[in-house]
């Protein structure tokens, strides 16, 4: 069962990073979807996966010449070294005949790719109960991010 490999992954790797809660989740008032890889690979509907590389040149690419999974994984997974402190994975899908549509673009993933929700320290009161709903509909854990006090870290509590 997919479950039972405990391998849950985030964009970023750390879901307690105090920076990127306020980076990434409007100053801590939005959520984290934590998903299991081999739910997300099961789905099929990702060309490859994995760590961004960081460096300090930018990858040299001809869009027309380098048309391979290994150049749009180069592309799509390169980042400037300054942005490191993220640790970010990202699934990637490939368009080979056309241009994605907004249409292409959307993805229903099903209820095993998806591991826990966490609401971070400042999540909107008036919008418990929609995401408790929709956590209660896939069946994972919903977290709510806590301060810890006096210190600069952040913990988790849970709440479904």
């Amino acid at each position: 069962m997919i479950q039972e490999t405990k391998q849950i992954i985030y964009k970023f790797r750390d879901w307690n990073s105090i920076l990127m809660w306020g980076h990434y989740s409007a100053n801590h008032t939005g959520f984290c979807v934590g998903f299991y890889e081999e739910g997300l690979k099961a789905e099929n509907i990702f060309g490859k996966g994995g760590d961004v590389i960081y460096c300090d040149t930018f990858p040299q690419i001809n869009p027309i010449e380098d048309n391979t999974p290994e150049i749009g994984y180069i592309a799509t997974h390169t980042k400037a070294r300054d942005w490191s402190y993220e640790k970010e994975y990202r699934f990637f899908k490939l368009f080979h005949e056309r241009a994605p549509t907004t249409n292409d673009r959307l993805i229903k993933l099903g209820d095993l790719a998806f591991a826990e929700v966490i609401m971070g320290v400042n999540f909107p009161k008036d919008e418990l109960s929609n995401i408790k709903e929709a956590v209660h509909s896939i069946k994972v854990p919903l977290y709510q991010v806590v301060k810890v006090k006096d210190e600069f870290k952040l913990s988790r509590e849970r709440i479904l």
